[in-house]
């Protein structure tokens, strides 16, 4: 009986000791003098460029006698995969908007175009270049598309990281797939995006409730760019831990307990 009373103490000492507490598994925890959360609603919103942004620029309409694009030492070069976003490595294809919120292209110099949305950007381009190159039919087609649109995951899913968006739009709803769905430990009413404005640099957190279907709608749930998406932990993971130990331990104790149980039967028997 006293091997039962040492294994039972023997459990309780190390469940106080192997739970993880609450504070040590969460993301970016607030503080007092934090604002407090937000309520995530429909915020209208439409991508604007700012600076460091990366852009692909492609500029047509405009051919010689030869047929040649007359505007391709315009344009943002291609990748070898033939593709301008060209993967991991395909940011050094792209236009870096400066720190003062401008491109420069060939000829045409300096063109500021943060806080433009991207087919603003485009007629700001196609102004500057038409002091340039003047055409008949005036058909110059200008596009841009952003490189650097990107969201990070992180907490409980079944695979953190950096996700980048095909284009300028991205949902909660999708971030949260690519990145596998929320582990049987995550808590899927308290999903937080976390967002820096890109032009102002303010910081507000908001919370999302996966439970309800308000995330499904792709207006409501439209990220932006650097958002961060956190799932935290249900309270129950800080005994995940614990549990795991008490299991190991549970086995390389009852064994031999199961072993001197059974020779001391054997040996009452036999006496």
């Amino acid at each position: 009986m006293k091997y039962y009373i040492w294994f039972v103490f023997i459990v309780l000492l190390i469940s106080s000791f192997g739970c993880i507490p609450y504070k040590r598994v969460v993301y970016f925890q607030k503080t007092a003098a934090d604002a407090p959360d937000s309520t995530y609603i429909n915020q209208d919103y439409e991508f604007t460029i700012a600076p460091f942004d990366i852009l692909s620029i492609k500029m047509t309409g405009f051919t010689n006698e030869e047929g040649q694009n007359v505007l391709g030492p315009f344009n943002t070069p291609v990748s070898a995969t033939g593709s301008a976003a060209g993967g991991a490595g395909g940011y050094a294809t792209g236009i870096l908007v400066d720190k003062n919120g401008a491109i420069e292209l060939h000829y045409i110099g300096k063109v500021k175009v943060s806080g433009l949305t991207l087919e603003q950007a485009a007629d700001t381009i196609k102004a500057a270049l038409s002091k340039y190159i003047i055409t008949s039919d005036g058909g110059i087609t200008v596009n841009l598309k952003i490189l650097s649109y990107s969201v990070t995951v992180l907490g409980e899913v079944a695979s953190q990281g950096i996700l980048k968006a095909d284009n300028e739009y991205m949902t909660l709803t999708e971030a949260i797939a690519k990145s596998g769905g929320v582990t049987q430990l995550g808590n899927m009413k308290t999903v937080r995006i976390i967002r820096s404005d890109r032009l102002t640099k303010k910081t507000t957190t908001y919370r999302v409730d996966l439970t309800t279907q308000t995330p499904v709608s792709p207006i409501l749930s439209r990220l932006q760019p650097n958002d961060i998406i956190v799932v935290d932990p249900l309270r129950r993971k800080q005994f995940s831990t614990a549990s795991q130990i008490i299991a190991l331990l549970s086995t390389v104790i009852t064994v031999p307990l199961l072993i001197i149980s059974t020779v001391n039967t054997i040996n009452n028997f036999t006496k």
